[in-house]
């Protein structure tokens, strides 16, 4: 997401593409986050990148003077977590942990936090020196290690693990009513979700040896201008979907070599589109397909579940291209035409220029 996040900034004019470029090669040097090597370079201010990501995802800023540190509250999280997502939890009610974080677009260190202490999550923005500052009052370098082993024990339940045959009749007795409704609670939330728009640009018509970008964008509540700035040449198509939160994008085909170009789940930006692009090159000629797998994350009691829509198969016509074949067959063959037409060819030139 770093590099999109920088993009991101560039496309709203928030930096340039020189100030980006110094950014990354700072990254490459010595790590760190995109945007904390542009507030490190003087590039933008830490109050920029925080209303930046507020807006990107749709999720509210705590403001320093709002952020009261309650280190009561650190033992849900091991120390190394924290520290490797920046992140801080800063109050809980009931089943809800309120997450500051550094990066709220970041679905993996709120699915890591759900899974560890088996609470929703709400995110929200703050300041990477905010956070720091909780981690450094409530996390002692001495014994950041023996948090990390106690907390993570705190994540588990390790009451009574045996059970009466009675129980474990009773549970096994239970299990497949469980399963059978799992789906329709499934189903009734999806049903409860929001229409959104969903666009994709698969050419229908493609030469074998030339990449092509296919991009696919989701959109909760924004629909003007989604098919704008596009950069592969496939005609747009629009779908309505469901929209959940999460979502996941995945495009698969035989006959095509498909090099992703972003995480293939994201959050789904509230005021804006989430998109997805593939740069892909077929690589047999004929009539090929190109699958689009959209899954879904949806939430029902204790339980996180994933629904994946029908597939979008899309057919697509992968024509000759004779400078490419022509290319491969010279790749291929290198040492056959080198022995029978080069070699033989250069000692009939040098032979007629000697005897002239």
């Amino acid at each position: 997401m770093a590099a999109k996040i920088g993009q991101i900034l560039l496309d709203c004019k928030l930096i340039t593409e020189d100030q980006l470029e110094k950014a990354l090669e700072l990254q490459r040097k010595e790590g760190g986050r995109i945007t904390s090597n542009l507030i490190k370079l003087g590039f933008v201010s830490e109050e920029d990148i925080v209303n930046f990501l507020s807006k990107l995802c749709g999720v509210p800023v705590i403001a320093e003077s709002e952020f009261i540190v309650d280190c009561s509250f650190a033992k849900y999280i091991p120390y190394k977590v924290a520290k490797n997502y920046q992140i801080f939890p800063i109050s809980k009610d009931g089943a809800s942990l309120k997450l500051a974080m550094t990066d709220p677009s970041n679905v993996f260190a709120i699915d890591d936090v759900k899974f560890m202490t088996g609470y929703d999550v709400a995110p929200v923005v703050a300041s990477e020196s905010i956070i720091e500052k909780a981690i450094s009052e409530c996390y002692s370098t001495s014994d950041s290690d023996y948090h990390s082993i106690v907390d993570s024990m705190a994540c588990f339940d390790l009451s009574d693990d045996i059970t009466s045959d009675d129980e474990s009749n009773s549970q096994n007795n239970n299990t497949n009513s469980n399963e059978e409704s799992i789906d329709q609670l499934l189903q009734k939330e999806i049903d409860k979700l929001t229409l959104g728009t969903l666009l994709f640009n698969i050419p229908h018509v493609m030469r074998i040896g030339v990449r092509e970008r296919i991009e696919v964008r989701i959109a909760k509540n924004f629909t003007e201008g989604i098919n704008l700035n596009l950069k592969g040449r496939g005609v747009p198509e629009l779908e309505q979907i469901k929209i959940g939160t999460f979502m996941k994008v995945r495009l698969s085909g035989e006959s095509f070599e498909i090099n992703k170009l972003n995480e293939e789940e994201q959050i789904i930006l509230q005021d804006s589109y989430t998109e997805w692009a593939w740069d892909v090159l077929p690589t047999k000629t004929g009539e090929q397909f190109l699958h689009l797998h959209i899954t879904i994350r949806v939430k029902i009691p204790n339980i996180e579940e994933k629904k994946d829509y029908p597939v979008i198969d899309n057919k697509v016509q992968v024509q000759v291209n004779t400078l490419y074949s022509v290319k491969q067959f010279a790749i291929k063959y290198w040492k056959w035409l080198l022995t029978t037409i080069v070699i033989p060819f250069i000692y009939w030139i040098v032979k007629e220029y000697i005897q002239k």
